[in-house]
């Protein structure tokens, strides 16, 4: 019986003992696993927000990259360098298309010191005088087709004059242009 008995303590003990050692690991490693649980949980936070972060990234390259036409109009309109010899050419065009004759195109740029003081990104405009003669037909014309212009072209003063034929009038046309710095 003694040997029964001692057999059921030592067995107790045992289990107890596997208890106490189980509780301590579990009990141990319990607050690991929340800490671990936390870190996870947070882990993931942050990759959903990556995640995110990535799909409004492409989606603003996809609208950037869909802009690129509209920019190089925009580029045209107001273009990135004055372009004076280009404008004259696009004039010289305009006035040909609307059987204008040209007899003088005066371009004025800001000075290379005043041109230094305006920041970048900014809007510099350029003045423009063109002297023309022709029908008042003609005229309109040669003013709807400067209106409708790629590049922005204001009209800033017009004056009117006749020839000594009477048939064609002399035009003077003060305008500004502008272009990106």
């Amino acid at each position: 019986m003694r040997d029964f008995k001692s057999k059921t303590l030592v067995m107790v003990l045992l289990i107890l003992a596997g208890f106490l050692l189980a509780y301590f690991f579990v009990f141990a490693n319990y607050k690991n696993l929340n800490i671990v649980k936390a870190e996870l949980t947070r882990v993931e936070q942050e990759k959903e927000n990556l995640e995110n972060s990535q799909r409004q990234m492409e989606s603003f390259l996809e609208k950037y990259r869909s802009l690129d036409k509209e920019a190089r109009q925009v580029n045209l309109a107001l273009p990135t360098a004055p372009g004076v010899a280009l404008l004259l050419g696009e004039m010289e065009q305009l006035a040909k298309l609307s059987g204008i004759l040209v007899s003088s195109i005066n371009f004025s740029e800001l000075p290379q010191s005043d041109l230094e003081k305006v920041p970048p990104n900014s809007v510099v405009p350029i003045e423009a005088q063109l002297s023309i003669s022709g029908s008042y037909f003609s005229f309109r014309d040669f003013l709807n087709r400067l209106e409708n212009h790629i590049r922005i072209l204001d009209p800033q003063l017009i004056s009117i004059g006749v020839e000594e034929d009477n048939l064609n009038y002399e035009y003077e046309v003060k305008f500004k242009t502008y272009y990106q710095k």
